[in-house]
């Protein structure tokens, strides 16, 4: 079925005036050069973000990185993960690392004047993504509609536990209940006991079909001029990775077995049935402990044609050669100058490479910045 959930934002009334209508003035924002980085494929394309911890802010990111100008939109006190540990100079490293290329704006829904900076940065952008419980904005009186009416060509991805339209919508959700609800923690059990897997894999998969249904929804802009409404469910996203369990009586082929070596364990991939059949099959069960290493096993195995892999620990995935070639892990900095580790966008292209620029900075910090590139009213004193 349909993972992506939404409709088309209604047409403007007849005589309205969509001042970010292709070729207006609205349409072209400052762009940014920050460390060097060229721009990138998205360059111009103006992005408000309201969120806590990975969804939405996973998805502004990777809309950050292609070029976008990202505004992240959060409370004085900063959004949730900022008081992650461990800390730098007393900003937490997750939410730093979550949040690369992006403008800190502080935003208090609870004042007047809060509501109206919000009303005027959902006014002057292209994408809105949130993943605030349902109904949680209406109560400061941005409900969909009123959003909609602010904006009518406004691509808006609202990302919750069980889609804003579900029986369940109200329910808390966090990363652990909706691998526990979609049945993924069922397929990881030890001993018969079910198990989290070892990433918060439900948060990753909302920020990356958020960036998927975002640009969806601009393409679909760029044919009719509307904007689209987006209700995305994590739950929805998880049970549907675990698509080739569904039926019990036909399980998956080729899952796989580990064989022990002298420094740690190398995953051999059984021949499917419908393949032929090496002729020199390795004299290696599940069982055995070898005395040679990983590399020797594997390059036994693969010169008999066996699929096969090492077994390797997060730690030496980010250390290893591979990791280093292909420029996955990088060091930026924050406006001010000051180092921070970043994970690079595993989207490779040409041109246009998306690339980190900076590391987020203080809560509001980038407020004065932001009222002038989007040419807001006066951004008055911080909230």
């Amino acid at each position: 079925g349909r993972l992506f959930h939404g409709e088309p934002i209604r047409r403007p009334a007849s005589g309205t005036v969509v001042s970010s209508a292709p070729g207006s003035e609205r349409s072209t924002v400052r762009s940014s050069t920050h460390g060097g980085a060229a721009a990138g494929v998205l360059d111009g394309l103006r992005v408000v973000e309201m969120g806590s911890y990975t969804t939405a802010p996973l998805a502004a990111r990777n809309l950050g990185m292609l070029g976008a100008y990202v505004v992240k939109a959060e409370p004085p006190g900063g959004e949730l993960s900022r008081a992650s540990p461990p800390y730098q100079d007393g900003q937490s490293y997750l939410c730093t690392m979550s949040n690369t290329d992006k403008r800190a704006f502080a935003v208090d829904l609870r004042t007047a004047d809060g509501r109206k900076r919000f009303s005027e940065l959902l006014s002057h952008a292209d994408v809105f993504v949130e993943n605030m419980k349902p109904g949680a904005l209406a109560r400061f009186g941005f409900s969909r509609e009123r959003i909609e009416a602010l904006n009518p060509r406004l691509i808006y991805c609202s990302v919750s536990g069980y889609g804003a339209g579900s029986p369940l919508a109200d329910l808390p959700a966090m990363d652990t209940t909706i691998q526990g609800a979609a049945g993924l923690m069922a397929m990881t059990a030890d001993a018969g006991r079910p198990c989290k897997v070892g990433v918060s894999v439900a948060d990753l998969l909302g920020g990356q079909f958020g960036l998927a249904a975002i640009l969806a929804g601009l393409a679909y802009r760029d044919r009719t001029g509307c904007g689209r409404y987006i209700d995305l469910s994590m739950q929805e996203l998880t049970a549907w990775v675990t698509q080739f369990h569904w039926n019990p009586a036909t399980p998956p082929a080729g899952t796989g077995r580990t064989v022990r070596c002298a420094d740690g364990f190398v995953l051999i991939i059984d021949a499917d049935p419908a393949e032929a059949a090496p002729v020199d099959r390795p004299s290696i069960s599940a069982d055995d402990v070898v005395t040679a290493t990983r590399a020797q096993t594997i390059a036994t195995l693969a010169a008999r044609g066996i699929r096969c892999a090492p077994v390797q620990s997060v730690g030496e995935v980010a250390t290893n050669g591979l990791t280093a070639a292909r420029g996955l892990i990088v060091t930026t900095h924050t406006r001010n100058g000051q180092p921070w580790p970043a994970l690079a966008c595993p989207i490779r292209m040409a041109p246009g490479m998306p690339a980190i620029r900076w590391a987020l900075g203080a809560v509001d910090s980038d407020r004065d910045e932001v009222v002038r590139d989007w040419t807001l009213a006066d951004g008055g004193s911080p909230p």
